[in-house]
């Protein structure tokens, strides 16, 4: 065997070697966090408990304006609409949202045949779960808006739970592999019951995205904890 060659399978060994250990110290030096858990902090009727979400209905001319906990969740500017609508998504925001110099929305592209165009909301650069919004145009001119903004003050986005030790949760939790087709892992921010409120926390998310069925798991990226598990299947509306 040729000394080139044998230096390339040793280095390939070497290589190996490290991501075993990197497994093995990402484990062992995250003490206390419990790599295999059953339960989820948070069900479904938890986290969409009707004591969290506080609409409100108002008129301003032909504007029908509907607010969820005191920001727009939909409003409606209905045919010749007067006041004058935003001219643009960007003005959208900044008139009716609480953004911070942390906050971004971005445009994601057109949904429904082109007949909406969606934004996503980021936090100092990591994407909110359920923080999008939807413009209905007509004539060029912005007919009707919908969905949230999720309001974070100061969160630190830093995991203290590494990416390897939360898949290694959520792995033993749904029996099954976080890699492969039609499946995502990333860290995100998602608000869930804190108290009487709903409180942002810095979360890691597998989705699982088949033609008729989907499964998302949250991992607290600060604690390790399993957060929620949202299991459903098309035709059923889903949280996120």
């Amino acid at each position: 065997m040729k000394k080139s060659r044998l230096l390339w399978i040793v280095c390939g060994l070497l290589v190996l070697a490290g991501c075993a250990a990197e497994i093995d110290n990402a484990v062992s030096n995250e003490n206390g966090i419990e790599l295999e858990q059953t339960t989820t902090e948070f069900t479904t009727s938890d986290v969409l408990a009707g004591k969290y979400y506080n609409w409100t209905s108002s008129d301003v001319g032909t504007w029908h304006i509907q607010k969820m906990n005191g920001l727009i969740g939909q409003i409606n500017y209905g045919y010749n609409p007067d006041p004058e609508p935003p001219k643009s998504p960007e003005e959208f925001f900044k008139d009716n949202m609480p953004m911070t110099n942390d906050d971004e929305m971005k445009e994601d592209g057109w949904l429904y045949n082109g007949t909406v165009l969606l934004y996503r909301q980021y936090y100092k650069g990591i994407p909110v779960e359920q923080g999008t919004m939807g413009f209905w145009f007509s004539n060029n001119t912005i007919s009707m808006a919908a969905g949230h903004f999720v309001v974070i003050d100061n969160l630190d986005v830093v995991p203290i739970v590494s990416e390897i030790v939360a898949k290694i949760i959520v792995e033993n939790f749904i029996k099954d592999s976080v890699e492969g087709e039609y499946k995502r892992f990333y860290l995100a921010i998602m608000e869930f019951p804190g108290g009487e409120t709903l409180v942002p926390r810095l979360v890691y998310v597998y989705k699982h995205d088949l033609s008729d069925w989907h499964n998302y798991v949250y991992v607290d990226a600060k604690t390790g904890r399993l957060l929620y598990q949202k299991v459903y299947s098309n035709g059923e509306e889903p949280y996120t």
